[in-house]
């Protein structure tokens, strides 16, 4: 069962910028529900993202190994 979480704890605990999660709902990359005036985050599904994102390689890591070779 979805641990659902407002918008405002999410970018306070995880330390991200408001317009992300709101980009990363409406692309349905995380789970969320819209209300008229709401918009909640399933946790999970945030932490899941969140996680896979750190995961993936960055511009700066692709220098480093463009300069290494």
């Amino acid at each position: 069962m979805p641990k659902w979480i407002s918008i405002d704890e999410a970018v306070h605990k995880y330390e991200v910028k408001e317009e992300d999660v709101c980009l990363w709902a409406e692309t349905e990359a995380i789970t969320a529900s819209f209300t008229e005036t709401t918009l909640i985050i399933d946790e999970e599904s945030l932490q899941k993202f969140l996680c896979w994102h750190e995961a993936l390689p960055t511009k700066n890591t692709f220098r480093r190994w463009s300069n290494s070779v």
